[in-house]
């Protein structure tokens, strides 16, 4: 799972207002203002007392953290005072939130090190945390706000059917993963600083695709009918087929809500040649619709393909009849 870490470094740092020209004597540098650490990382930070002619001077600064449920402070000794006066210290984010670090001069100089820690692992609900192929799951965001573009992987199946999204959660049907067991579900771009975490959830059922024509049958089904499949670069195709004893006509329609692109083909097939009936359905398009009308007597498969794009995708499948 990755995990994004931004670190925005600083310059003079003081209470008071800076003047142009050299800093004036008592001021507090320090190489790092704010940072961005997830929970376990940590920084290095320095600082330093100058004079008026910007020198560095004895009595290094002290340093404290005033949130310490949040940071922690440690002072390198080994570096510290090596080999200018100064003071090197490193923070490491123990805890989610907003922590500041401070550090103090002799008279009342002093600077401040703001820190704002993320979880490590994903720290939202995940409901159920148990689900096999096609069943829903709901997520909803932890410390971390959301701003309506995040999206979800589970494993290794980024293209994952999304039921509805909002600022307050994300359902998505269960992809069809390579098997079952323990996969990392992923939440991506999460806020304005595109975090990506991770937490583990338990897949019980995985996607068999009718991978040889003529497939799947599906004669004697009663339409409208709604069902999942999980079309990929290692498993392209899923075939299904209807052999109607009279006259059948069928809308298919197949969707996909694939972050990030992918493009999927439906192509009806003759059962008994294996020639293909129609194109129409080949195309850039999301959804793919066909209209095919199969004869009394005949009989139509069609062919769900993955054609391009992003390794793996969950997609649904609509067939009506009037």
């Amino acid at each position: 799972m990755g995990r994004a870490v931004t670190i925005f470094v600083g310059g003079l740092l003081s209470t008071s207002a800076c003047s142009d020209g050299a800093a004036p004597d008592g001021y507090l540098v320090t190489s790092l203002s704010y940072a961005e650490l997830f929970v376990g990382d940590s920084v290095l930070v320095r600082a330093q007392r100058r004079n008026a002619a910007g020198t560095p001077e004895e009595p290094v600064p002290e340093v404290h953290s005033l949130t310490p449920d949040i940071v922690f402070v440690g002072i390198d000794q080994e570096q510290s005072a090596r080999p200018v006066p100064e003071l090197v210290f490193w923070i490491e984010a123990v805890g989610v939130g907003r922590g500041e670090v401070v550090v103090v001069g002799e008279r009342s100089d002093t600077a401040w090190v703001i820190v704002q820690a993320f979880p490590a692992s994903f720290d939202g609900t995940v409901t159920p945390r148990t689900a096999g192929f096609a069943d829903r799951v709901t997520i909803a965001p932890g410390s971390v706000p959301w701003d309506g573009d995040e999206w979800v992987s589970v494993g290794d199946v980024r293209g994952i059917w999304v039921e509805s999204r909002s600022l307050t959660s994300l359902v998505i049907r269960m992809p069809g993963l390579s098997a079952p067991g323990t996969h990392d579900l992923v939440v991506h771009d999460q806020g304005p600083l595109d975090l990506t975490l991770g937490t583990p959830i338990d897949v019980t059922s995985v996607f068999v695709p009718h991978a040889a024509a003529p497939g799947a049958n599906l004669t004697g089904a009663v339409f409208p009918r709604t069902f999942f499949i999980q079309l990929g670069e290692d498993a392209r195709d899923d075939y299904y087929y209807v052999a109607p004893a009279i006259e059948l006509p069928l809308t298919i329609r197949l969707e996909w809500t694939s972050e990030p692109w992918v493009d999927l083909d439906l192509l009806p097939l003759d059962c008994t040649t294996g020639d293909t009936l129609s194109i129409v359905a080949a195309t850039l398009a999301n959804p793919e619709i066909l209209s095919d009308t199969v004869p009394a007597g005949a009989c139509h498969t069609y062919r769900f393909l993955w054609y391009s794009g992003t390794r793996s995708a969950t997609a649904k499948v609509t067939i009506t009849s009037p």
